[in-house]
């Protein structure tokens, strides 16, 4: 006989797992804002970060929606992936400590031009100087799936000016969608399955 009660319990537990929110982010001003990579999953919401000379902030939190999308979820964590390390990232993840949410960097879903080596190093070293935690895709899956904490993940400028045809060629982007996908995908089904599919 099928306790009742221990079963709906394993499924508030289950449905407490996964991201409960999905930002993609596209800058528009300076950078000019190219098609999206990577397919928008059914749950994600659209962010627009205006860009210009007069504020050339990349803090995607900096005059957005995005910090009040975050908060009415009750969300705790924030999880960010994109490009450019140097650039929206570090801002962005800055930002995220700036507001007050415990942060986290995909490290193996960004990426940055070669040429900025240097910068790069600095900026690695401001984010965990900052309280930053690093890890890969699979390692926040694995937190995703067995620490129930409100999540969100925030995509960075995932468009095609940064392809290798594009304007801004940026190496393994390509890669970086993918790995960012399955990312969203694993994120996304965890916490949208249905109580049948999670008790199967």
């Amino acid at each position: 006989m099928v306790d009742r009660k221990s079963e709906n319990g394993a499924v508030v537990e289950a449905m407490a797992k996964g991201f409960h929110l999905v930002a993609m982010v596209r800058y528009q001003g300076i950078s000019a804002a190219g098609d999206w990579i990577l397919p928008s999953a059914p749950e994600a919401v659209w962010v627009d970060k205006e860009v210009s000379e007069s504020d050339p902030n990349l803090d995607a939190f900096h005059q957005t929606n995005l910090a009040s999308l975050v908060r009415d979820r009750g969300i705790e964590r924030v999880m960010i992936a994109g490009l450019t390390t140097e650039g929206a990232v570090r801002a962005t993840v800055l930002g995220s400590v700036r507001e007050g949410f415990e942060t986290w960097l995909v490290v193996d879903a960004i990426a940055e031009d070669p040429a900025t080596a240097a910068e790069v190093d600095r900026a690695l070293l401001e984010m965990r100087t900052a309280g930053v935690a690093f890890g890969t895709a699979g390692q926040l899956a694995t937190i995703i799936k067995h620490q129930p904490h409100p999540t969100a993940l925030v995509v960075l400028r995932l468009q095609k000016e940064h392809l290798p045809d594009g304007s801004r060629p940026i190496p393994k982007v390509r890669e970086i969608a993918n790995l960012t996908g399955q990312l969203i995908e694993f994120g996304c089904r965890q916490i949208h399955r249905s109580p049948e599919e999670i008790l199967a």
